[in-house]
């Protein structure tokens, strides 16, 4: 059996003292992401249909590798947006659809190391005085009310990219009839154009939402030039 020497044991002894007389001006370093939130996106309140926008930035833009929004339903699903300006500082959804009395979103930043950051949960709510019978026809998820008119390739598609095809959309709304004139439209079918499952038409992502207006009136579908 080896023994320490009184000398080594001295040495340790008086370096074990050492440490303890410097325990109390230690500190514990952590290290955080490289990102840091230095803007929160706000809660908004729009009137039905108008468009709504969060924005969110960080201390140092240049290191961030990705960012990317969500919603969050009445269940608590947490669901990743697509599209543009769903993974980009600034969400923007151009014609706002009513499903719930609010709507929750975030976002979620990530460093060019990996690490993430996410941002405050922020609700759109939609005015009281907002006129929830008026019906809108989307185009991809950019909603037209009677009397709008649009080109497919200026569309701004929040879920996907600008423009979903070339011609023109014409929404109407007469006495007797719901009338949509379709002008030289050409789609460009490789592109998701709307986040729904009941689309009127999946291709072309058209849905039309007469909720709330009790309209029994006819849709009708009218077709110029080449489509």
């Amino acid at each position: 059996m080896k023994f320490i020497s009184k000398s080594k044991l001295l040495a340790i002894l008086m370096s074990l003292a050492m440490l303890i007389s410097l325990m109390p001006q230690m500190r514990i370093v952590t290290f955080a992401a490289d990102l840091v939130i230095t803007e929160q996106p706000e809660n908004i309140t729009v009137n039905y249909s108008d468009s709504a926008t969060f924005h969110v930035e960080v201390d140092n833009p240049s290191k961030v590798a990705s960012y990317q929004w969500f919603e969050i339903d009445d269940a608590e699903h947490h669901w990743k947006l697509e599209g543009v300006s769903a993974t980009t500082d600034t969400l923007w959804i151009p014609t706002t659809y009513w499903k719930h009395d609010e709507e929750r979103f975030y976002c979620v930043i990530t460093d060019n190391k990996g690490n993430t950051v996410k941002s405050d949960v922020v609700t759109l709510r939609f005015d009281a005085q907002s006129n929830f019978s008026t019906p809108l026809l989307f185009v991809g998820n950019y909603g037209l009310r009677p009397g709008d008119s649009v080109n497919l390739d200026e569309i701004p598609v929040a879920y996907n990219n600008f423009g979903i095809g070339t011609g023109h959309i014409d929404f109407q709304e007469t006495e007797s009839e719901y009338k949509i004139t379709l002008t030289d439209v050409a789609l460009d079918l490789t592109k998701k154009t709307s986040p729904y499952d009941y689309d009127l038409s999946p291709a072309f992502g058209l849905f039309f939402d007469l909720y709330n207006t009790g309209a029994v009136k006819p849709i009708n579908y009218y077709f110029k030039g080449r489509n």
